[in-house]
């Protein structure tokens, strides 16, 4: 009833122009500060009269509030239980390593996922899609003694790295972006094939909106970081 009661609200709107008003758009703590500075003032120039609205969540948390109408769209990593959704995939962001100066792997020119097996592991807290996606290319479950810490933000777990505490997987989006204690961690790429995670976007089927969202995900692919690797 509350698709249908949305869909003539948006009638209208969608004969003049999809590209504007109001879209609540949901996006994943370890992909939004790194992507969406360098999208919003692209969008806000192509789109002026689009209000993007933003809430960054965890992806359970985030799928809730898409299934119950409080959002419009998410911005997260793949896959997700996708009953009565649609996805757009965007591109694949991947991953690099960053471990303490000094550390045994700033020396290696490409880290290899065996070499993971025993180092010290800086986690994300339960809950974060980037937590089991670390998890899979350490080699599941960690080496007894070897996770040590569990942070509620890649920053956090930046500053640990320059600690000297042990290593972690950075996205490589959140990698770039420069940091006071860069002086003190490496920065390392994996070996091909390189571990890396697919970002998409994901809206409700028979959203009245889809052509909304589907014309931000082709701005998205458009105008996607170097770093990443765009999909069609």
């Amino acid at each position: 009833i509350l698709e249908e009661a949305e869909k003539l609200r948006y009638m209208a709107q969608q004969d003049r122009d999809p590209m504007t008003g109001p879209l609540r758009l949901g996006v994943i703590p370890t992909l939004g500060p790194y992507l969406l500075p360098h999208l919003v003032s692209r969008l806000r120039a192509k789109y002026p009269l689009l209000r993007l609205y933003l809430r960054e969540e965890i992806t359970a948390r985030l799928l809730d509030h898409l299934h119950t109408g409080e959002l419009d769209a998410l911005l997260l990593s793949l896959p997700v239980p996708c009953e009565g959704l649609e996805v757009e995939a965007l591109f694949c962001e991947p991953f690099v390593l960053a471990c303490p100066v000094g550390d045994p792997l700033a020396g290696k020119r490409r880290i290899r996922e065996a070499d993971l097996l025993d180092a010290p592991l800086l986690l994300l807290e339960d809950g974060h899609c980037l937590r089991d996606q670390a998890l899979a290319v350490c080699g599941f479950p960690p080496s007894p003694g070897t996770e040590t810490f569990r942070a509620s933000s890649l920053e956090t777990l930046r500053q640990m790295v320059a600690a000297g505490v042990g290593c972690t997987l950075l996205p490589k989006l959140a990698a770039a972006v420069p940091s006071p204690s860069d002086t003190l961690l490496v920065l390392r790429p994996f070996a091909d094939p390189a571990p890396s995670r697919t970002i998409g976007l994901v809206y409700r089927r028979g959203f009245p909106r889809a052509q909304t969202v589907q014309t931000l995900a082709e701005l998205m692919r458009i105008e996607a970081p170097p770093d990443v690797m765009v999909l069609q």
